[in-house]
Order: structure tokens, then C-alpha cells, then sequence
């Protein structure tokens, strides 16, 4: 159960990054809660929880309020119950009466005389909060045993993109940045049957991401915030000593290094050999930007 010792966990990326890889092995920490191969989208997904919060905030209008509201029900109820998104439903871990009395007790926050009010940022923040602590207080995790400061980890790869709203949200929550050569994105994204279906749209894909994430994050430092940035080849490579460093940013004490990837490190580079010569030289052209604000060589 999230409280003032429980802090929230996000890890982001641009997608194809090895976000999922870096959460699996965190989960295997005893002082990191979370669902396996399960994202909570929303919080920060289209329709999510930060759209009802920009609405009823900043833009708000009955018809346009209650209409996201409308759609947030929706999109909760199809993750919860459904794999609609490509993942296994969130009943797996919570039984179905308990997240529909999150969601009930949700919109009771929400509306007045069945009708969604204009609200302060605070308080949208706390209905938002205890709807994640809702979740987490009836889920049926692994135990973790002693006691321990928990973090409740959650991964949506783009969630980074809103890091301002997480923050203001889940206050102390914790930052983790995954990374991964633009072009071996690129590449990977070639497979995805969810992606743009030709080379130029997935480049513009990534150039798109890293700008927005270059803008958020140097709003958010500038507030004071910190992300904890790695990359996905050097947390492969270097495993025992990426483990000690994510240990120190989350101030966990432990003897483990936790990472152990067994990983065959060919496959880092196999997005290099994939190609040709022509469509490499393409790619470190269009993403010479990209690859130099996370310091990859072109």
C-alpha cells in the first residue's frame, strides 16, 4: 500500500529501449513492488488521469469534463478487465470489486450531483494518488517481507514525457530514464506491428520523443527535479555496476546486485549488421541530434 514510506517508482523510455528488461530485474528487488509485465496506462495515457487532471484545472468545461471523465472510465475499465492493450488485465493482481470501488470512489471525488466540477490542482492530485494507492492496498504481489521502505515501480515507456505532472501527483516519486541508440530504435520498431510502417515516419518517431523528452526534463531540472538517466547497452554490459548505482539513487542498502542479465551482448549490435551501408549512413544523418544528446557516436 502506497503511503508516506511507499514512494512511486517510474521508469520511462522512448519505447524499444529496454524499459521492460531494466523493470523485470528491479521487481526482483525485495523493496520494489510492481506488476510483472503489466503497465498501469491510466495514468499517462491518452484519456488517462492526466488529462481529467489538465482538464478539470486548466481547460475546464462541463460538456469537455464529464466527457474525459466518461473516457477514463473506459480506458480504466479495458485495462482492468481486458487485454485489449496487449497485456494481461489488472484483475489478475486486483480482485474486480476492488478496482471498481476505486474507480467509484474516484469519480465521488470527481463530480457533484453527478456533474464534474472545476477543482484545485491539489485536490485532483490527491484523488489521483488515492486512486494508485486504492490498487496497490488490495493488489496480490509477491510478499516482501521485514521492514522496508517500499517504491511501487510503474513503466509505461512514454510516462517520462509528463514528468511534471508525476511529480506534482506523487510527491518524492523517483525518476529512471532508459535509453537506447536512436537507430537501434528505429531498427526495433520495424518489427512492432503498432508502429509507423515505413523508415522515415519511425525516425520522425524518435526525433519527436527525444525533443518532447528534452523539453520536459529541462523544465523539470530546472524546478529542481532530478532523472536518473542510463543506458540500455552500458546497463547489459555492465550490469553489477549499473545495480550499484540505481542502489544509491534510490538509497536502497543491499548487498545484491540485482541486475543480472544473462543477456547476449551480439544482440546489441545486431541492429548495425540488420542493415546496409546505405540505410546506416541514413540513419546516423537524420539522427546525428538525437544520438549526440545521449552521447552515442555517429
Amino acid at each position: 500500500m502506497l503511503s508516506n514510506e511507499h514512494q512511486m517508482l517510474f521508469i520511462g523510455g522512448s519505447g524499444r529501449s529496454g524499459t521492460s528488461l531494466l523493470a523485470t530485474c528491479l521487481l526482483e528487488n525485495r523493496e520494489i513492488l510492481g506488476f510483472p509485465n503489466l503497465e498501469l496506462k491510466f495514468i499517462t495515457s491518452k484519456s488517462g488521469l492526466i488529462e481529467i487532471y489538465r482538464v478539470i484545472t486548466a481547460c475546464y468545461a462541463p460538456d469537455r469534463a464529464n466527457g474525459f471523465l466518461e473516457d477514463f472510465e473506459a480506458l480504466y475499465k479495458a485495462i482492468c478487465f481486458t487485454d485489449a492493450y496487449g497485456q494481461i488485465p489488472l484483475n489478475r493482481y486486483v480482485g474486480h470489486a476492488h478496482l471498481m470501488d476505486g474507480l467509484n470512489l474516484f469519480k465521488n471525488k470527481m463530480q457533484h450531483h453527478g456533474q464534474v466540477a472545476p477543482m484545485a490542482c491539489s485536490e485532483v492530485a490527491v484523488a489521483c494518488r488515492e486512486l494508485i494507492n486504492h490498487i496497490y492496498k488490495y493488489a496480490d504481489l509477491p510478499e516482501k517481507k521485514g521492514d522496508l521502505q517500499f517504491y511501487c515501480l510503474e513503466k509505461t515507456p512514454h510516462c517520462l514525457l509528463h514528468v511534471r505532472f508525476l511529480s506534482e501527483v506523487f510527491p518524492g516519486s523517483k525518476f529512471i530514464h532508459v535509453m537506447r541508440d536512436p537507430r537501434a530504435v528505429v531498427c526495433s520498431l520495424s518489427r512492432m506491428p503498432w508502429a509507423p510502417r515505413t523508415l522515415d515516419a519511425r525516425i520522425n518517431w524518435v526525433k519527436n520523443y527525444v525533443k518532447a523528452y528534452q523539453t520536459e526534463r529541462a523544465a523539470f531540472t530546472r524546478a529542481g527535479g532530478e532523472i536518473l538517466q542510463l543506458k540500455h547497452e552500458k546497463i547489459v554490459k555492465r550490469s553489477k555496476l549499473y545495480s550499484r548505482k540505481i542502489l544509491e539513487f534510490l538509497k536502497i542498502e543491499s548487498d545484491l546486485d540485482f541486475i543480472s542479465m544473462n543477456a547476449d551482448l551480439g544482440r546489441l549490435s545486431a541492429w548495425y549488421d540488420g542493415i546496409s551501408s546505405d540505410e546506416r549512413k541514413y540513419l546516423d544523418d537524420n539522427l546525428r541530434h538525437e544520438c549526440k544528446y545521449f552521447s552515442y557516436d555517429t
